[in-house]
């Protein structure tokens, strides 16, 4: 378990139920709730690799660690390659049960609790309703890939005058910058082979401070980008703040 992925330990719908935090909509990660526990358990791979991470003797069948913080519990695990990639979209780290200490109440007990699933824990592990939360989340996250390599190809392009190639999947995205005498900034977005329109949104989109009308397609070669035919050429300005917003990353 050495090599133990550095992704988030994401709860699942027990701990959510056990938390008694309400579902939250699909643009929130669950591993990025803002509950102590859940917090905590991010600490975990890393605790791994440090070599500080202690496991609960409680569970056999695998190997869970204990998340402590005050008297709350949660027992995390780090799903084997094989079983990550059996879910809809790979993940590794998994919060999958919790309670309260109560070292003089073994019956209340976390730990004690635990050891119903002492040969088999795949009760605590991902179900059905996780894999599908998983999947539902996919879009965010890709939203969120999508808009943060936007912008640091936008920056790239700031800084250097240059023309910036971005690849997203299969398809290319190319960047031109030119700061004009007043301090504004004219970018022109070139979309070599797509012309699908949630695409060209999202990319679009990911420029902080613009918003759909700012947008006009050029008729032709914009800051002498090199059209291919059937290319489309989107242009905006950018002001000195979303510049500034840009090159910081803030």
């Amino acid at each position: 378990m050495s090599d133990a992925k550095s992704e988030g330990v994401r709860p699942t719908r027990r701990v959510l139920e056990s938390l008694r935090l309400p579902v939250p909509p699909l643009t929130t990660i669950l591993h990025e709730l803002d509950e102590p526990l859940i917090k905590k358990a991010q600490s975990v791979p890393d605790a791994l690799r440090s070599g500080k991470a202690e496991r609960i003797l409680a569970l056999s069948d695998r190997v869970w660690f204990k998340v402590k913080r005050a008297r709350q519990r949660g027992a995390a695990t780090c799903l084997s390659t094989e079983e990550a990639r059996a879910l809809p979209v790979e993940h590794h780290w998994w919060l999958g049960a919790t309670g309260i200490r109560h070292e003089d109440s073994p019956h209340d007990d976390f730990y004690a609790q635990l050891k119903g699933y002492f040969d088999d824990s795949t009760g605590l592990l991902p179900d059905e309703w996780d894999k599908r939360r998983l999947l539902a989340e996919a879009g965010t996250l890709a939203a969120r890939v999508t808009q943060a390599a936007v912008r640091g190809a936008v920056a790239e392009a700031l800084r250097t005058g240059e023309i910036v190639m971005l690849g997203l999947g299969d398809r290319d995205v190319r960047l031109r910058v030119r700061v004009l005498d007043d301090g504004e900034a004219y970018l022109a977005v070139s979309f070599r082979n797509t012309v699908e329109d949630k695409f060209m949104v999202a990319v679009l989109g990911s420029i902080p401070g613009v918003v759909g009308e700012d947008w006009l397609v050029e008729p032709t070669s914009p800051l002498e980008l090199p059209l291919e035919p059937g290319e489309m050429v989107w242009s905006t300005l950018l002001s000195t703040e979303v510049q500034r917003e840009l090159l910081t990353g803030t």
